[in-house]
């Protein structure tokens, strides 16, 4: 049965029929019956898992996918150098992330989950991938990826600002090094630090990858700092959470970190759907 996708809606070519009747209490979301036939639902992968649970048998069209060869290494780049030696566990942790867009370091504190992140930005920059990194920390820390991460570990150029700052500096504009930002988790929710995130996004055409550092901190969907995370994060081609404590109290708020990394990992759109399951 042909279900076609566009962007988050999904639509199940058919009838109604027994097996869809079976089936449809247990889809999330909106859902409407298309005159002259047809199911529109939302395209979350529960919704697909559900479909395919109720033994219906599913060829699905998704023009958004990914290409195979989308990490494949560009021609004529330099390939990226790492300034520093890895441990293992690092290079395993690199070699997991290397083919995703999307991807979460739960390490533990003092894994070196920064340098990870340091040199999968330098090979993605080595690729023409991004060029630019948008880093959101807690307040201080931030400064540490400017001052004293980047300087050990980075194995390509570069250039770096901190907030806050007066305005997004030309320096930090789309050029032939890798540009960071690196701002603190509170700042993204001010007016100002929000606009120059989408400034320095704006300016490197989306092609940036997004850190959100001691991702714990965006556990809770429903507050200010995981909104103006998600908004900034829809516009970038890639996206990292890191922490060594994804989960304090329960899963919703490892759901919510995986939400802001992509929906489509847990395939649950709405927190309600996630408790129940």
């Amino acid at each position: 049965m042909l279900l076609t996708i566009e962007g988050k809606i999904a639509t199940l070519h058919t009838r109604m029929t027994p097996a869809i009747m079976l089936v449809l209490p247990r889809l999330e979301g909106r859902r409407k019956w298309l005159k002259g036939g047809g199911l529109r639902m939302e395209a979350t992968n529960h919704n697909i898992d559900a479909l395919r649970d109720g033994g219906i048998d599913l060829d699905v069209q998704d023009p958004d996918a990914v290409p195979v060869n989308e990490f494949e290494s560009g021609l004529g780049f330099e390939p990226y150098k790492p300034k520093t030696k890895a441990y293992p566990h690092q290079d395993e942790a690199l070699g997991q992330c290397s083919t995703q867009s999307v991807f979460g370091l739960f390490m533990e504190q003092g894994t070196g989950k920064t340098k990870v992140v340091i040199d999968r930005a330098g090979d993605l920059h080595a690729r023409g991938k991004i060029t630019g990194v948008l880093v959101v920390a807690p307040k201080g820390v931030h400064r540490q990826w400017v001052d004293e991460q980047l300087p050990t570990h980075s194995g390509c150029d570069y250039t770096a600002g901190t907030w806050p700052l007066a305005e997004l500096p030309t320096e930090l504009h789309k050029g032939a090094d890798l540009k960071w930002l690196s701002v603190n988790i509170d700042g993204i929710k001010t007016l100002k630090g929000g606009l120059m995130c989408a400034e320095f996004i704006k300016a490197h055409a989306g092609k940036v990858l997004m850190v959100v550092d001691e991702s714990h901190m965006i556990k809770n969907a429903k507050s200010k700092r995981w909104k103006a995370a998600n908004a900034l994060g829809q516009c970038v081609t890639y996206r990292m959470a890191l922490t060594g404590t994804p989960i304090a109290k329960d899963l919703t708020e490892e759901w919510a970190q995986f939400k802001w990394l992509d929906e489509k990992i847990i395939g649950i759109r709405y927190i309600t759907a996630f408790r129940n399951e």
